[in-house]
């Protein structure tokens, strides 16, 4: 991982609803049980999936993927 990548996904880990969001998914939860609103719930996953930290299976399900992080 360049520094450059270490720096965006510890950017996304910084803000408290992606966090949120991102630690629900890790534990196997749905992303609406992260205790945030919709629109939040929205962006979070926006968020990560830009930084490559969730992604959308075929299902429709949310999955994270915190290999991102190796």
């Amino acid at each position: 991982m360049s520094d450059e990548e270490v720096r965006q996904v510890l950017g996304l880990m910084y803000q408290q609803d992606t966090l949120r969001v991102f630690a629900t998914l890790v534990l196997g939860g749905e992303p609406g049980t992260a205790g945030l609103d919709r629109e939040g719930t929205k962006r979070a996953l926006d968020r990560l999936a830009r930084g490559g930290l969730a992604v959308r299976d075929a299902d429709g399900a949310w999955r994270a993927r915190p290999q991102r992080f190796r």
